[in-house]
């Protein structure tokens, strides 16, 4: 039987329960989030200012832009139910795009930076 080997140290595996927030709006980020299994709420404010912007379900990703720059979370992440992330550690996405030519750094840069101001 072969051996099961383990995951990189860049990857690793976390579980939500149902109404856990993530990560808050204006944190500093260090992982991104794979969705494995369930449902995460993406939204912006609180209350009634609350706009959700998105649900993410298997097989999506999100808190994606905490990994390649170092401007703080655009939005707040939730667990709608039972959620099984895979998560992708910032360090070693930034030791890989740092290794990336410098027109694709650029580009991924001036993308960011797109997004960004479309809050």
């Amino acid at each position: 039987m072969a051996a099961v080997m383990p995951p990189p140290p860049h990857i690793g595996k976390v579980e939500f329960e149902p109404e856990k927030i993530i990560f808050h709006e204006g944190e500093r980020g260090n992982k991104a989030y794979i969705v494995q299994q369930g449902e995460v709420e993406i939204f912006r404010g609180e209350g009634e200012q609350k706009r959700v912007l998105a649900v993410i379900t298997a097989g999506g990703v999100f808190g994606e832009l905490a990994l390649v720059d170092d401007g703080p979370r655009a939005a707040s992440a939730r667990a709608v139910s039972r959620t099984v992330c895979t998560t992708l550690d910032k360090a070693r996405i930034q030791q890989v795009v740092k290794a990336a030519d410098p027109s694709i750094q650029s580009l991924l840069k001036l993308m960011l930076a797109i997004i960004r101001s479309r809050g």
